[in-house]
């Protein structure tokens, strides 16, 4: 019987291919690094704060946004409210449970507690009804619009979510001729659009296809203006 030749190429191939694996991650955030910022800025289109009848704290703020441009997002419309540039402060609420599997309406309420820590009395705080997105957040802030009479809102949204928003609310409010801004909430926090995603991580590399992906879902049904 022949004697088995070594085999020479497995201690070889296996480094490379490490290697070849390597250099790809490398080319991919390398490539997610120079193009995630445009796409990202695009996404992320916002309007600057103006008076306006109420101020609304969509439920992506209430519910996903980082702790410190949550927090800006609630300094700012209080301190809003305590110029008497905004009547009310409406709170979005996300009909869905947390990881902790804690309903999000628990953390509406430490959002309004946190508002009236900071001024804002509770006659002033209003909590729109549960919803599953923002076409239906859209909705019932036009349903409330019409009830009250609003001529004008300014809404903060996450960066990410910011021209969505923007475009499902102005969509369902216009046959009312109600005035609508969304505050992008990087550039709330004094920081670039895209800001709150640094570092990067997967989640956070993922949100960017992920909301181009309702955004063109969102146009193919007529939801944004």
């Amino acid at each position: 019987m022949p004697p088995r030749r070594p085999r020479l190429t497995s201690g070889v191939l296996t480094p490379l291919a490490a290697l070849a694996s390597l250099a790809a991650l490398g080319t991919l955030a390398v490539v997610a690094i120079l193009i995630l910022p445009p796409l990202a800025r695009f996404l992320a289109a916002g309007d600057s704060p103006a008076p306006s009848d109420v101020t609304l704290l969509t439920y992506g703020v209430n519910s996903f946004a980082v702790p410190s441009l949550r927090r800006a997002a609630l300094e700012s419309a209080a301190a809003r409210y305590q110029r008497h540039e905004t009547h009310r402060v409406l709170l979005g609420v996300l009909e869905a449970t947390g990881d902790d599997g804690a309903p999000y309406q628990t953390r509406v309420d430490l959002t309004s507690r946190a508002l009236q820590r900071l001024g804002v009395p509770p006659s002033a705080i209003q909590a729109l009804p549960t919803v599953q997105d923002e076409r239906g957040e859209a909705l019932v802030l036009r349903d409330a619009a019409a009830a009250n009479g609003w001529t004008s809102i300014v809404a903060y949204a996450r960066d990410v979510r910011s021209r969505r928003t923007r475009g499902a609310f102005r969509q369902a409010l216009a046959p009312l001729g109600v005035e609508v801004r969304v505050v992008s909430l990087g550039a709330l926090a004094g920081g670039p659009a895209s800001a709150a995603w640094w570092p990067l991580t997967p989640r956070r590399l993922s949100a960017v296809p992920e909301e181009y992906a309702k955004l063109a879902y969102y146009l193919s049904r007529g939801w944004l203006a």
